[in-house]
């Protein structure tokens, strides 16, 4: 009996000795507001509603935040430092060099700016809007059907180029027998194929009828050697090499959402259970600190007369920021206050993680810029 007893003690002492161990392992770092700010200065055609914002530096080290128009075809450049306005690159929707609608970017060099948006293409322009060139994606090389893809920051997954090959996120297909969440376009063959790495099911997805249902939200970054998966709706992350033949699933749960939850399943099914039932939201990679954030959002609740589709366009109400090591392990997690930024407005810079302060519920919210806090990692010793 007092072997079983002394047995009983070992083993809660463990027990105690690990949950401290886990718990000083998820509290090592937070994210801490600092002094410096960022203002935009923005025209009367261009709102703080933001679909693709990418910070871009050129040959000679200068910085840049360019972003899109969401209500045109303009990419918008600015220096990065002054916040000074520079000028507009504006492909045209129609003639010779016409794009369509304008729908996600990705700038190589001010001569080679991939564009893509809603006629299934890749399209190549220089600072001068010029079409270079143009890559009809809509079906792969052994002609299988694609949906459409974009390079966008507001469901963070912008084009990767790599080894003279464009990596493309692409929107899932309940119909097809296997739908594929990214393809690849070969720069030089012009040769199209997907990777093999196929949308997890969902509670939803089983209902083929909503197609265009919350699979397609998802996140991908780059970290030099993996690309990773956040989709929203997913407690996992998803890892793989660039040719995606393996993939490892990591659960990366955050303190502050108990469980996914799908509106989609819910009586109402309304944009108000969308904008606040639990779920995940874009990942990054910080290469100046060798992490990753995900951001979470807990659920929470509205007033049923608010705005909501705003809401949903400016980063709901309240979301967490989760802070991953190289090894994907939780180092630790930051909880923003509400109604005050955007986290699908956000940008990093070898001083600090850049966050939208321009949500239209914050009290200093103007029409007329577009702001960013910085944040850097404070370690807790």
């Amino acid at each position: 009996m007092k072997t079983f007893v002394k047995l009983i003690i070992l083993l809660l002492f463990f027990l105690m000795f690990s949950c401290k161990r886990n718990h000083k392992k998820n509290h090592l770092v937070a994210l801490k507001k600092m002094e410096k700010t960022l203002s935009f200065p923005l025209d009367s055609e261009t709102k703080t509603l933001i679909i693709a914002l990418f910070p871009y530096t050129d040959s000679d080290g200068r910085e840049y935040l360019t972003f899109q128009n969401e209500r045109k075809n303009e990419i918008l450049f600015y220096e990065m430092n002054t916040g000074k306005f520079l000028y507009k690159i504006k492909p045209a929707v129609e003639g010779p060099n016409g794009i369509g609608r304008l729908q996600g970017y990705q700038i190589k060099d001010l001569n080679h700016i991939y564009l893509t948006g809603l006629r299934g293409e890749v399209i190549l322009i220089d600072s001068t809007a010029q079409v270079k060139e143009r890559i009809n994606f809509k079906t792969t090389s052994d002609g299988l059907m694609v949906t459409t893809g974009y390079s966008t920051s507001n469901m963070y997954k912008p084009i990767i180029i790599l080894d003279n090959k464009i990596y493309l996120a692409i929107q899932n297909n309940r119909w097809a027998e296997r739908s594929y969440v990214s393809l690849t376009i070969d720069i030089n063959t012009k040769k199209i194929d997907f990777l093999p790495f196929e949308y997890p099911v969902f509670p939803v997805s089983f209902d083929k009828s909503k197609a265009g249902s919350i699979e397609y939200y998802f996140s991908r970054c780059f970290d030099g050697s993996n690309f990773i998966y956040s989709f929203h709706y997913d407690e996992n992350i998803y890892v793989t090499t660039p040719g995606h033949q393996y993939v490892r699933k990591i659960p990366i749960k955050s303190q502050y959402v108990r469980k996914v939850e799908f509106s989609e399943l819910m009586p109402s099914n309304s944009m108000k259970d969308l904008i606040e039932v639990a779920h995940y939201g874009n990942l990054y990679y910080d290469r100046y600190r060798d992490v990753y954030y995900r951001v979470a959002f807990p659920k929470n609740e509205v007033d049923a007369n608010d705005n909501f589709v705003e809401l949903w366009n400016y980063g709901r109400k309240v979301f967490s920021i989760m802070i991953l090591d190289r090894d994907f392990q939780i180092i630790g997690e930051t909880l923003f206050p509400e109604y005050v930024y955007n986290p699908m407005v956000m940008f990093i810079r070898e001083d600090g993680l850049y966050i939208s302060s321009s949500h239209f519920k914050n009290p200093n919210y103007s029409d007329d810029w577009l702001t960013f806090d910085c944040f850097q990692l404070e370690t807790f010793k």
